[in-house]
């Protein structure tokens, strides 16, 4: 399958790399092309701009956030490069809003739209360990199982809207970033309690915290080495915590937990934290 790949950040990048060496055919676009260089070593077309990447039957975008996929979908770019014969596999975490708006514009032109967000760090995506959360059109839908089945261990269909899925992305994020931020608060009363923190992360993933997210996040904090390149990092956490927020205020629904975790990396992020990742919550001081 010929596929557009519009996006090679830290996700981008392994997903991308995952779809070609899967065997098909690859048409990479990304801002800084320096980024694109080791798929264009690995067989991949370097695509010069976002149009040319969307001349593919398959588009992908994993994107930073709302402004980029408008940039990159805007005015000469690649939605207007799209066809009839194009399904756009929005696979970015974008507001709800947007992707509404998204869902009637691709409508208008007569262009396949899917909202198709992922969960899953770096890691599960070049292991095609990812779930993904799927909604539109059954036929577009079908038409992107090939690429489903390279990332995935599980797809979730969540109906005919592709903001659905992305609403689903955008809470699941909201509650896992709090989570994070539960457990290390969790963990620091242990360790001040004289407790080996360990023992109590064993504890709680042994019995009613079982869900391997808690293990993976809470070995990250015991360990407290933050130095690595971020797989989820503290702005991307912080912008999709506005994004839930957004989606909340919308339907007049009430999120007041939200606040106090948006400020909480607000705060580690004017201290100089700007490169950690979400797991920095869990920083002792």
């Amino acid at each position: 399958m010929q596929i557009g790949w519009i996006g090679l950040g830290n996700m981008g990048l392994a997903m991308a790399t995952r779809v070609l060496d899967a065997g098909h055919e690859l048409i990479v676009y990304n801002r800084s092309s320096d980024k694109a260089q080791a798929l264009v070593a690995r067989g991949a077309r370097l695509a010069g701009s976002p149009a040319e990447a969307a001349s593919a039957e398959l588009v992908v975008t994993m994107l930073a956030d709302d402004a980029a996929l408008e940039q990159v979908l805007g005015e000469g770019g690649a939605l207007a490069a799209m066809g009839a014969n194009t399904v756009h596999v929005s696979m970015s975490t974008i507001s709800h809003g947007l992707a509404l708006a998204l869902t009637a514009t691709h409508a208008e032109r007569g262009v396949g739209f899917v909202g198709a967000p992922v969960f899953g760090r770096p890691a599960a995506a070049a292991a095609g360990q990812l779930f993904i959360l799927g909604a539109g059109e059954p036929t577009a839908l079908g038409r992107c199982q090939p690429l489903f089945d390279v990332l995935s261990q599980k797809v979730l269909s969540l109906g005919t809207e592709p903001a659905a899925a992305h609403l689903t992305k955008v809470l699941g994020n909201f509650m896992l970033i709090s989570s994070v931020e539960l457990l290390a608060e969790a963990l620091n009363v242990a360790r001040a309690a004289g407790m080996e923190p360990e023992a109590l992360l064993h504890a709680l993933t042994g019995t009613v915290f079982s869900a391997p997210f808690y293990a993976i996040y809470g070995r990250m904090i015991v360990a407290q080495d933050f130095s690595g390149p971020p797989a989820f990092s503290l702005p991307l956490a912080r912008k999709d915590i506005g994004l839930a927020t957004a989606a909340a205020a919308s339907v007049s629904a009430p999120l007041p937990s939200a606040e106090p975790v948006r400020a909480r990396m607000a705060q580690l992020m004017a201290d100089g934290g700007s490169q950690l990742d979400l797991t920095a919550l869990g920083k002792w001081t």
